[in-house]
């Protein structure tokens, strides 16, 4: 019993802080008591550093947990994640700095018409979540690595559940259904509902932060996971 501590204990801790620090804010009174408290941006701001905090440690956990393969490794499959991570950094910036009152973006200036990155995906940072952990899967075929990457993709579908219920309750059903109309939770279904694409300067520059993200996560990616990125 005390090995499997000493060998396991490490990673159920910082998988159940992770968990902990999601779960319980997303309770609407937690969560308005707390931005009550200290206001909706330093709320963000401290919300964001220790999810990031956490994310590390849960990385670094895995990395550093006993190695139980369920499939053997095949380096042909790096290139799953090297796409996977582009795809993912760049629905996260179009996703956080994007109108999208259906899911994490404001709702200023939200055309339902044209509603941007939410015309590919409805919840577009939950789905960078899914296709980093479910990219990352794919070449870490161990025990340790199925549980956190299968528990971060369950708990990006089930939070696109819990974003759509919880609009449909703060916007009322009807202007949700009118607001959501060309989106989707499936990729790229909005745009086959008639939702037009408009490409500009802020299309350039979200594009070229989440490249230069991409690149950031590469050079960083031993220090923040504990492994580095295979050539």
């Amino acid at each position: 019993m005390l090995d499997f501590v000493n060998d396991w204990g490490g990673l159920g801790l910082a998988l159940f802080c992770f968990l902990a620090a999601h779960l319980v804010p997303a309770r609407p009174a937690v969560r308005g008591a707390i931005i009550s408290a200290i206001g909706r941006q330093p709320y963000i701001a401290v919300y964001s550093a220790l999810s990031i905090g956490l994310l590390i440690w849960v990385a670094r956990a895995a990395a550093g947990s006993p190695y139980v393969e369920l499939w053997p490794y095949d380096e042909r499959l790096v290139a799953v994640p090297a796409i996977g991570m582009l795809v993912a950094c760049l629905l996260l910036v179009f996703g956080l700095t994007s109108p999208n009152p259906l899911s994490l973006g404001r709702s200023a200036h939200f055309d339902p018409r044209a509603p941007g990155v939410a015309a590919v995906v409805r919840h577009p940072v939950l789905w960078a979540a899914l296709i980093w952990a479910g990219s990352h899967l794919a070449v870490n075929g161990d025990v340790a690595h199925l549980v956190v990457f299968g528990a971060f993709a369950l708990l990006a579908v089930a939070g696109m559940a819990a974003l759509d219920r919880r609009s449909i309750r703060r916007l009322g059903r009807p202007t949700w259904e009118q607001l959501a109309r060309r989106t989707s939770n499936v990729p790229f279904l909005g745009m086959l509902r008639g939702a037009t694409i408009r490409l500009g300067i802020g299309t350039l520059w979200r594009a070229a932060v989440a490249i230069a993200l991409y690149a950031l996560l590469v050079v960083l990616h031993e220090i923040l996971a504990g492994v580095p990125v295979p050539l």
